[in-house]
């Protein structure tokens, strides 16, 4: 074990926690403390951590207990005191961390590890109630350090003071932490309208390169982008550069003709710069410098090099009680003369007051951090207020730096504006470098020195007065004029090129000059020079699994490399990567089976907590002896914090697919194996110039991770042109309200184009809304990233026309048995799928078995990773600069999964394939897809559609087990008609029915009315009676007492017809309500069928139907279109289509199933293609677990159509003619007896009758024929009176 240097690691790490605790209970014992002799009183236990070692850190801890002894002295009634405990930290944020609680810290890495919790609530617990703080104050830039204090604050609900830390957005979900620092938000706005003062339209950074600088001055440069000024170029310098590099860089920046620089580094960096930029003649006129307010913190006047910057400083009003606290604090101190109160050390002195005042304000009804938040007073740098969490200084002194001092020419005030003392408004007039006080010029982006441009012109001389080209044959110096060349010189003027002409004699067609022009650019002197770029690389993590490797019995032989794996095993991508580990380790030694050394593995869960994984770690180091740690996660904490851990042990941490950052770089025993977000970030670039888009609007996840991952994008956006037009980001408690919300403003400002990056549980409900509010269509464009595209998004509906990046990973046969074996062990069943870091972890881990058997005496573990080259599940695997990196991204279209897709992704799925979809544009015969798969088998591997299974295809190709249903349908229109209850009868069968109510209604009153006295009465009465009772009887209501057996015969007869016309037009119409009538008649229907379909026209020409006219229609709207206008009556197809049909016009259309006579749907596979059997095994699956029958419901957005297998016509009358033939006949028979009957009773009065009519109609005769012979007036007369006598 000696030769991989653990035993060092063990010492260093044993020596580090014995210093850890001497030094700790030493500096218990400090005298520095302020203890109070009396006990009279409350005492509230305060924490003071901070770096003893730095000047700074002394002038903190001696303004507190200073300003304690000050506040009480004065205030000597009050019932509490302050007790502080301070512990030196020594600069290092995990020995500030232990002095959080020494014995808890000790406990908390040294014990055995319980793999829960509780560990850290324990650890909480013991803080507040062991050594009993209830308040803790720091001091320091460092982000990580304040993070793990408010981390330990947060868990133990004790306020946590941090003074002088960076304001981050990453700090903000720490409820209990409170900084005091100078307001950042405003210092940028000032900087940015100290920059627009001048009318300077670009600048170049210059900053350290340290992770606490670089994160300090994000909301800076963050604001020049979002206000116009561009960031021409970057440069960061480290403690450890040599004079030499800041003399190229700062050459560099100068070649690029930048003028105004923004500095952002400490002294000792600084002075080396200026020393330089002098040298290079950058401190002259023409030049401006500004140094921020973190900068200024150090003393820079009198350095003569720096006359002439201009610096912004944090501003404390001046005040006789800041004079007499310094004079005392220099007193106190001993440094005499040299000593200068610090801006911490003011906003010590006030937070100590202010915890003075709270701890006395304290009761039953608040705690000390309401009492913290809610004091306000007047203290040394000024009004004293907590207004969320922050304690901030917000106005700035503006100087300029002489060889004199600093020279004050205003303020920047919190309300936007500048300020002097003799101006409102406006600042005092400043001596740049060089002692001019004629402000720099500047220049736009894109300048620079005069550089050759050469420039491609058009030399036919056709038209003059546009472009006439002469080339002097002596010289070879061509000249150019006209109207072309006017505008291009007024276009390219402010870039300042030396423009070069050369004439085009290759003719006109200008095509070909195009194809010179793009296929010579690497020729051609490059006229644009790429300024330099300083990369903030953060990108997420993800983990994976839960075993561990031990080997057989046989493995006691070999050397065991004892390797610790870190992961949250609480989630499914932590159980992943473990379980890719562990098995790729069982595969490597099933193949390397004489291997003398054995890779063993002990795993931890963090339960994603970063400092559980620090517990994790040492504990490994410690207890199980670790010579490799592996670890997986999102958070850059995490890999920051284990990072640190490797480096102190000489133990290698190899980080999977966590957040690349430079921050990270300073850890030579850290590797990673992730994505590289860098070419991630000039591909979407790349992606936004093709398509000519000027800005986009970023939507991420408001979290510290994916904020940090997304930075490089957004600097790669601003340096290449790429405006970012609005910002969104939403966190997982964010409301669909306060997505609309956000959403609707970025559409308001005419918003398009998006680069979305965030979780999926966010996305999903990100493009929901968005789909609501309209930006979903056309005039919009999403992209996701690869962070984003992580996760599984094909086939949601709302997210259609969405790009994605996707981290590539090729696929192999190797990649799919590793999958299914994956799988399997998992246990996850169809929905699992092997993610990028899954992968990762595999060839992780089979580079940890070779590097372990590669290590020899002259080598080291970490050394032989790095050397590691072998072919991995990933690709070629090969750290460079301490990362293994996958540089290539597949571009993808999401698109709403169409049914047929969605099986066919759920069913390949589990074989971990990349699909690569190829449209088929040969027309909709697949029968000769099927032979193109057959001979293209080097091209195609699969079809994918909506495939019937034939005999003929099956001679090519093997298919699937069917997905679909099978059979055709038939679907026609529903009736809509609001006189659809005439349907169920003809209208002669409606004529008929109506005449024989009314003969009915007619007969019966003409047998009842001589003895009913119901059917009796006026005219009007009786007409009533004949229609009531008719039609009375078609609901049996009649209500007259019949008398007579002839009507009720008449009556019972005409009762069972009106049974059976009601029955069968319930029937009927009932029927039609929910299966429309479908007519196969031969000479008027027209039959729609899917155009080309082989299997439509052979059923619509077998003997199941009859003869029709056909029309060949495309698409489902088309089938819907025809329907609806009635150019056909019906349309048969198959099942799946005629379900789309249905699904997407559930209120129009109804199926009736007509016959099974296909198999269905199926996926075609090349003959012999062992995928052919397990995707039908996962068709199966599919159909057991009836997710095909969700998908079926999901893809044609209704219930499934309701199928019968009858059809009904209408009633007509030829249908009933018995039926009415026994109720005439019956109402006849009934006539005639009546009339019989009539007769019977009165045919002596009848008789009577007839004679006297006939008598008299006999005298009329008589009398009209003596008129005739006798014409005579008085015979007429007589004749009349004898007729009358007689």
């Amino acid at each position: 074990m000696k030769r991989f240097g653990i035993q060092n690691a063990i010492l260093l790490v044993s020596f580090l926690f014995v210093q850890l605790l001497f030094t700790c209970f030493a500096s218990s014992q400090n005298d520095d403390v302020y203890e109070d002799s009396a006990s009279k009183w409350v005492r509230i236990r305060v924490g003071l951590v901070l770096d003893m070692d730095s000047l700074e850190g002394k002038m903190v801890g001696r303004s507190v207990t200073t300003a304690l002894s000050d506040f009480y002295a004065i205030n000597t009634d009050h019932k509490t005191r302050v007790s502080l405990s301070i512990r030196n930290s020594h600069g290092e944020p995990l020995l500030a961390l232990a002095s959080g609680n020494v014995l808890t810290f000790f406990f908390f890495l040294c014990q055995t590890f319980t793999h829960n919790l509780c560990v850290l609530s324990f650890a909480a617990v013991d803080l507040l109630h062991t050594v009993g703080v209830e308040a803790i104050i720091i001091c320091g830039d460092s982000i990580l350090q304040t993070k793990l204090l408010a981390e330990i604050g947060e868990k133990a609900k004790v306020p946590v003071i941090s003074i002088n830390s960076p304001i981050s957005s990453s700090l903000s979900r720490y409820n209990h932490l409170i900084q005091a620092t100078h307001d950042s938000s405003s210092e940028a706005k000032g900087i940015t309208a100290f920059i627009h003062e001048f009318d300077w339209k670009s600048v170049a950074l210059v900053y350290e390169d340290d992770d606490d600088w670089r994160e300090s001055m994000q909301i800076m440069v963050d604001h020049f982008y979002e206000n116009g000024v561009g960031v021409l170029s970057k440069a960061g310098f480290a403690v450890s550069s040599t004079e030499e590099m800041v003399m190229d860089r700062l050459g560099k920046m100068k070649d690029l003709g930048t003028s105004v620089f923004v500095v952002h580094m400490s002294e000792v960096i600084a002075t080396r710069l200026f020393t330089c930029a002098e040298r290079l003649g950058m401190m002259g006129e023409g030049f401006a410098w500004i140094l921020t307010a973190k900068s200024m913190s150090s003393s820079f006047y009198g350095k003569e090099a720096m006359e002439g910057v201009v610096g912004f400083k944090t501003y404390i009003p001046m005040s006789r009680e800041l004079q007499n606290f310094t004079l005392r604090l220099r007193t106190s101190l001993g440094n005499g003369d040299d000593v200068r109160l610090s801006v911490s050390g003011v906003w010590a002195h006030d937070v100590a007051w202010a915890l003075a005042r709270s701890a006395e304000m304290v009761n039953a009804s608040s705690t000390l951090l309401d009492a913290i938040t809610e004091c306000r007073f007047k203290g040394l740098s000024g009004d004293f207020q907590v207004k969320d969490k922050k304690f901030l200084s917000d106005k700035f002194e503006i100087v300029n730096l002489l060889e004199s001092g600093e020279r004050r020419i205003g303020f920047w005030n919190g309300n936007g504006s500048f300020s002097s003392r003799r101006h409102f408004n406006k600042l005092e007039t400043i001596i740049w470098p060089g002692g001019s006080a004629q402000t720099p010029g500047g220049r736009v982006l894109g300048e620079s020195k005069r550089r050759k441009l050469r420039v491609l012109v058009t030399s036919s001389n056709r038209f003059p007065s546009l472009m006439e080209v002469d080339t002097d044959l002596a010289t070879n110096v061509t000249t150019v004029k006209g109207f072309c060349i006017e505008v291009f010189q007024a276009a390219i003027a402010p870039f300042n090129y030396d423009l070069e002409f050369i004439p085009w004699r290759n003719g006109s067609n200008y095509d070909n000059l195009a194809i010179a022009l793009s296929t010579q650019r690497f020729g051609i002197q490059n006229p644009i020079l790429v300024s330099l770029l300083v990369l903030f690389l953060f990108f997420d993590s993800s983990s994976q699994n839960d075993d561990v490797y031990q080997g057989s019995g046989s493995d006691n032989e070999r050397v065991r490399i004892r390797v610790g794996l870190v992961l949250d095993l609480d989630s499914l991508e932590g159980k992943m990567v473990g379980r890719s580990v562990t098995t790729a380790l069982s595969d490597f030694y099933a193949i390397n089976t004489d291997h003398k050394t054995r890779v063993s593995l002990s795993i931890r869960n963090s339960h994603g907590e970063p400092l559980l994984a620090l517990a994790s770690a040492v504990d490994l180091l410690q207890s199980e002896e670790v010579e490799a740690i592996i670890t997986a996660g999102d958070s850059i904490l995490q890999t920051k914090l284990l990072a640190e851990i490797g480096e102190k042990a000489k133990v290698p941490v190899i980080s999977i697919n966590s957040p690349i950052s430079p921050s990270l770089s300073r850890y030579s025993h850290l590797i990673q194996a992730t994505l590289d977000s860098s070419s991630e970030a000039k591909g979407i670039t790349a992606f936004i110039h093709g398509f000519d888009w000027k800005s986009v609007g970023l939507v991420y996840e408001d979290d510290d991770d994916w904020r940090e991952s997304m930075q490089l994008m957004v600097d790669h956006f601003y340096e290449e042109g790429v405006g970012v037009e609005s910002k969104a980001g939403f966190a997982v408690s964010s409301t669909e309200e306060m997505v609309m919300d956000r959403l609707g403003k970025m559409k308001d400002l005419g918003t398009s184009v998006f680069v979305v990056h965030s979780s999926e549980v966010i996305a999903t409900r990100l493009f929901t809304c968005a789909e609501r509010l309209g930006m979903m269509g056309e005039r919009f464009a999403w992209i996701l990233t690869a962070k984003s595209m992580s996760s599984s998004f094909h086939g949601k509906e709302a997210m259609e026309g969405v790009v994605g990046f996707k981290t590539y990973i090729p696929m192999s046969r190797e990649l799919q048995n590793f999958t299914l074996r994956l799988r399997t062990s998992l246990g996850n069943g169809d929905g699992f799928r092997l993610s990028v870091s899954g992968v990762w972890a595999h060839d992780v881990a089979w580079a940890l078995a070779r590097s372990a058997e590669m290590v020899n005496a002259s080598s080291t573990l970490l050394e032989a990773i790095t050397e590691c080259r072998f072919k991995g599940l990933s690709g070629d695997f090969q750290v460079k600069d301490k990362m293994f990196l996958s540089d290539k991204f597949e571009i993808v279209n999401l698109l709403e999964s169409g049914f047929c897709i969605e099986v066919f992704q759920a069913a390949i799925a589990p074989f971990n394939y990349d699909l690569e979809f190829i449209p088929w544009r040969n027309g909709s015969n697949y029968d000769n897809l099927a032979i193109a798969l057959s001979t293209q088998k080097d091209k195609y591997d699969a079809a994918v559609g909506d495939i019937t299974i034939t005999a003929n295809r099956a001679k090519y190709v093997d298919f699937t087990m069917p997905f679909t249903d099978m059979g055709l349908g038939i679907v026609a229109p529903r009736e809509s008609s609001m006189w659809v209850f005439f349907h169920p009868l003809t209208r002669d069968l409606w004529i008929t029915s109506a005449a024989f109510f009314v003969l009915t209604g007619t007969l019966v009153w003409l047998i009842e009315r001589p003895d009913n006295k119901e059917f009796q009465g006026s005219w009007p009465k009786q007409i009533g009676v004949i229609f009531w009772f008719g039609f009375s009887t078609l609901v049996y209501a009649h209500r007259e007492k019949l008398q007579h057996n002839l009507s009720r015969f008449v009556v019972t007869v005409w009762i069972f017809a009106v049974l059976i016309l009601t029955t069968s037009y319930t029937a009927t119409l009932t029927s039609m309500m929910t299966v429309q009538q479908i007519r196969f008649n031969s000479n008027k229907d027209h039959v729609g069928h899917l155009s080309g379909s082989l299997i439509a026209n052979m059923s619509l020409t077998s003997p199941k139907f009859r003869s029709t006219n056909t029309k060949g229609l495309n698409t489902s709207k088309e089938y819907a279109q025809a329907l609806l206008d009635n150019t056909v009556s019906f349309v048969v197809d198959e099942l799946p289509y005629l379900k789309v049909l249905i699904g997407e016009n559930p209120e129009k259309f109804l199926m009736v199933k007509a016959h099974c006579n296909t198999i269905g749907f199926g996926f075609m596979f090349q003959k012999g293609d062992d995928l052919v059997h397990r995707v039908s095994m996962e068709i199966l699956k599919l159909r057991e677990s009836d997710k095909i029958s969700e998908m079926e419901k999901t893809s044609f957005e209704s219930k499934l159509p309701y199928t019968a297998d009858d059809t009904s016509n209408p009633l007509t009358l030829y249908m009933f003619r018995g039926l009415f033939m026994i109720t005439g006949v019956s109402s006849a028979l009934a006539l005639a007896l009546l009339l019989i009957t009539w007769l019977r009773d009165n045919w002596d009065d009848l008789m009577n009758s007839v004679d006297v009519f006939l008598s008299r109609r006999l005298v009329h005769f008589r009398i009209l024929c003596a008129t005739s012979i006798h014409p005579n007036p008085l015979d007429d007369e007589n004749a009349v009176q004898m007729a009358q006598r007689n």
